[in-house]
């Protein structure tokens, strides 16, 4: 007897017995272990995509803004703290999505372990740009014959950690394109981070001589004071600059992600497996063609 709207079941499947229920026929056989690979991967980049410039953004805005007080708690009102604390745990937690993944060889591996402790370290100091925007020369630190303040004391210490984590960054994402592309365009990717490290650490250089004239271990003319009277022009210029490495980096990851998702498309869920320290004999024959 056939019951309307409903398909009528196979007499081979009745008269053994076997009749299996539809709702576990239509359920998806588990994914490999590729596939779980890549999706990781796929997911860590897209956080990444999207928290490391909504966190340049919050820490600008945070640090030349002082009127956060949205509780109206004074130094109190912890509400500052939020936007930038939050988009350092999510990049971090991006990160620890990536280490999950376990792609590429085991150096690659440690050096994304260790990008993770650099964002903890980034989410815990990130609160000190609220508080340096609200007292700035709050809490004064006598080292010997050096007046420090606290409070810009780390986020010298915080940007300091922010410029090193760009140029891990670039070692990250060097080695990810190398993964996802041909050899050519990781030589491409190559020029842009070693680019990236260059202005990093030119930046860190010009922020520990600034934080030390501006605390008077540095004595030289009329440094001091010139600094002082230019600090805001040089605020800027400093986040201008760290603003281009930021960016080259974003744009490859959002490259990388195109990269993985056309994989997905196509099936080829195969990564490979490249040290960056390495130059095999083949790559070197399609470098010079």
């Amino acid at each position: 007897m056939y019951i309307v709207g409903q398909q009528p079941v196979s007499v081979d499947r009745v008269s053994s017995g076997n009749v299996m229920n539809p709702i576990e026929e239509n359920k998806q056989a588990p994914l490999s272990e590729e596939a779980q690979k890549i999706s990781l991967l796929y997911r860590s980049v897209s956080i990444l995509l999207w928290a490391i410039p909504l966190y340049l953004i919050f820490a600008v805005q945070t640090v030349f803004t002082d009127d956060w007080e949205v509780l109206f708690l004074g130094h109190l009102d912890l509400i500052g703290i939020l936007p930038t604390t939050c988009a350092a745990a999510v990049a971090m937690y991006g990160m620890i999505l990536m280490k999950r993944a376990r792609v590429g060889n085991r150096l690659f591996r440690k050096e994304v372990g260790f990008f993770v402790w650099y964002l903890g370290a980034i989410t815990t100091l990130s609160p000190f740009f609220y508080w340096f925007s609200q007292a700035p020369g709050a809490q004064i630190l006598h080292v010997g014959r050096y007046v420090f303040s606290y409070f810009g004391t780390m986020v010298f210490l915080l940007c300091f950690v922010l410029l090193y984590s760009l140029i891990v960054l670039s070692g990250v994402v060097y080695k990810l394109v190398g993964m996802c592309d041909s050899t050519l365009k990781r030589n491409e990717a190559g020029m842009f981070m070693v680019f990236n490290s260059l202005v990093a650490a030119g930046l860190m250089l010009g922020l520990l001589l600034y934080q030390l004239i501006v605390s008077g271990v540095i004595v030289f003319g009329n440094l001091q004071p010139l600094c002082f009277y230019f600090s805001t022009r040089l605020h800027y210029l400093f986040v201008l600059c760290a603003l281009v490495p930021t960016a080259v980096c974003v744009w490859w990851l959002g490259y990388i992600r195109r990269q993985i998702f056309r994989k997905i498309l196509i099936g080829d869920l195969e990564l490979k497996d490249v040290d960056a320290d390495t130059v095999k004999p083949e790559q070197s024959e399609e470098i010079s063609l």
